[in-house]
């Protein structure tokens, strides 16, 4: 999910592609979504994906955003992106196999 693969980044999360990842399938009970957005700071060549509430704006590039089983949106904020999709975890094609 990369601006090579046609998503929008941006310096800022309103006018970037953005992901909402449910919080209560990370932690039990919990309410609300964490926030992330494409982070393309132009010329200095930082682009990577980063989370909208951290103000140093670290990578999540490391992280697994799409664990089997989790809930997300995405929020294309450039145009719509009906052929990109994301690879099913190899415990799905196990499963699936059975």
């Amino acid at each position: 999910m990369s601006a090579s693969n046609g998503f929008l980044g941006s310096t800022s999360p309103a006018t970037a592609d953005q992901l909402q990842l449910w919080a209560g399938d990370q932690t039990q009970g919990a309410q609300g979504f964490t926030g992330l957005f494409l982070l393309d700071g132009g010329t200095d060549g930082t682009r990577h994906w980063a989370e909208t509430a951290d103000s140093n704006l670290e990578s999540q590039d490391h992280v697994e955003l799409f664990p089997a089983d989790r809930a997300f949106f995405l929020n294309a904020t450039g145009e719509d992106h009906p052929n990109y999709r994301v690879s099913a975890p190899e415990t799905w094609s196990s499963q699936l196999e059975n």
